[in-house]
């Protein structure tokens, strides 16, 4: 006879039984130093299909005549009437030379399972020079305090990045 007594926890971690391709769309600025030539968004489902995490890819190109020192993405996951169902920013820290490309792929763990679309937009650019592009819809902000869209909070620049930094 096997008596057991409490309650026991059992840690499971999810393997994702599949994948299924996202709608990934990145929404373009005039004036942004940086262009996405691909982007592309895989969920991880469990066998019941219920979202695990997505895996994000991207590739940019820098279009501007400065070589780039980072980036920042803002990447919102959208239902299908376009209501906000998740936003973190997502940065890259990589020295990009103009005309030159760069890539970078995340994973992010909390997915709504009424998220249908992934958009991407640049939030910020860091050059070499200490100079930095930034969206006009994105206040001034800084580091550690609360996205601009209500987004997971700005992470402080990397060292590499923040060297030369202007005011």
């Amino acid at each position: 006879m096997l008596l057991l007594s409490g309650w026991h926890s059992i840690i499971a971690y999810a393997q994702p039984a599949g994948l299924r391709e996202m709608r990934t769309e990145f929404i373009p600025e005039a004036g942004c130093p940086v262009s996405v030539s691909a982007a592309r968004t895989e969920i991880e489902v469990d066998p019941f299909g219920t979202p695990l995490a997505s895996r994000i890819y991207i590739t940019y190109r820098n279009d501007s005549n400065k070589t780039m020192a980072g980036v920042r993405f803002r990447v919102r996951f959208v239902d299908e009437t376009g209501q906000d169902r998740g936003t973190l920013q997502a940065p890259h820290a990589s020295v990009v030379a103009p005309g030159s490309t760069g890539s970078e792929k995340w994973r992010h763990e909390r997915v709504d399972p009424r998220a249908s679309q992934l958009k991407i937009r640049v939030l910020m650019v860091k050059f070499t020079d200490g100079s930095v592009w930034q969206t006009s819809s994105m206040p001034e902000q800084t580091p550690g305090t609360a996205g601009p869209d209500g987004g997971s909070p700005v992470a402080p620049a990397p060292a590499s990045v923040q060297a030369g930094s202007s005011k």
